[in-house]
């Protein structure tokens, strides 16, 4: 019907215009340029600086997280988890778990607790289905990373956790720009365009900001570039978010992968093939699944 097809060729036409404003909004951002996520709290701001300080301590910052009692609880509920208690002898007390946790898992939980307080933004309202399904990748990226790093490389395995949880931040940026032309989401190929061509910049620059180390940065800005060169064999951070990243987004399907795992250089340094990531999944299903509330 003429109608319909009008109303067709409209939408369109107004997806095709807000794909073209927001690679325009993008493309005015200087990536070497200060950049941060709208609604981040302060103190995680301040706990970011603080723990790549070489001078602070334990002794410096339980004062500062004591004053967010829901990060608090998240340190706390991170403590506690499977992975890190395998006692599951409960501890009660801030120091004690920031002790156990260490700094990348803290990073990790101060990065979580801003997550959820932006997702619960008004000004985000009318994306937050999109970024409660990024974050909630992004939570299951982080478990499965810190599993695969700790049973097949050397790789530190609370710096794969966090590198998983960063992995998105580049299209979490996207996203929050992506509010104010929201036709454009309605287009996953236009969309998906632009959050692989703006990703990596976006996301460096906020690692940065925050003084994330180089090699999780690199790792976040290159994790989907599955044929990039290496010297050597000996899986890195990137292989760990590139397969993490892939067997996440393959949960329930996993054979699916089975006819390109082989080509997959990523998996070929990890020495994986799909039943051996499955077995692993299985075994580490508690410890995955606690890793991933305390930071959801």
């Amino acid at each position: 019907m003429p109608g319909m097809a009008l109303g067709t060729t409209t939408i369109e036409n107004i997806v095709a215009h807000d794909a073209a404003a927001l690679e325009k909004d993008l493309a005015g951002i200087k990536p070497d340029s200060p950049i941060s996520l709208p609604g981040v709290p302060q103190i995680v701001t301040r706990l970011q600086q603080m723990l790549s300080d070489p001078e602070v301590g334990i002794p410096q910052l339980v004062p500062v997280i004591n004053y967010e009692p829901v990060l608090v609880g998240r340190v706390l509920q991170m403590a506690n988890s499977a992975a890190l208690n395998p006692t599951r002898k409960k501890i009660g007390d801030l120091r004690t778990a920031v002790m156990r946790v260490g700094f990348d898992l803290l990073r990790s939980s101060a990065i979580a607790y801003a997550m959820r307080q932006l997702s619960q933004a008004h000004q985000v309202k009318d994306i937050r289905p999109h970024m409660e399904a990024l974050w909630e990748r992004s939570a299951w990226t982080a478990a499965v990373s810190f599993v695969i790093a700790r049973k097949f490389t050397r790789v530190n395995r609370d710096q794969a956790f966090l590198g998983g949880l960063m992995h998105g931040v580049g299209k979490l940026f996207i996203l929050t720009r992506a509010a104010h032309y929201p036709f454009v989401l309605r287009d996953r190929t236009k969309y998906g365009v632009l959050l692989r061509k703006w990703h990596a910049p976006f996301a460096r620059s906020i690692m940065t900001a925050w003084r994330i180390n180089e090699e999780i940065i690199d790792a976040v800005a290159n994790y989907e570039n599955l044929n990039r060169e290496v010297s050597g064999d000996e899986p890195d951070l990137t292989d760990i978010l590139a397969t993490s990243y892939l067997v996440v987004g393959h949960a329930g399907r996993m054979q699916d992968l089975s006819m390109t795992v082989e080509r997959i250089a990523s998996f070929s340094r990890l020495r994986l093939n799909l039943t051996a990531v499955e077995e692993t999944l299985e075994q580490a299903k508690e410890e995955i699944e606690d890793l991933r509330l305390a930071i959801k």
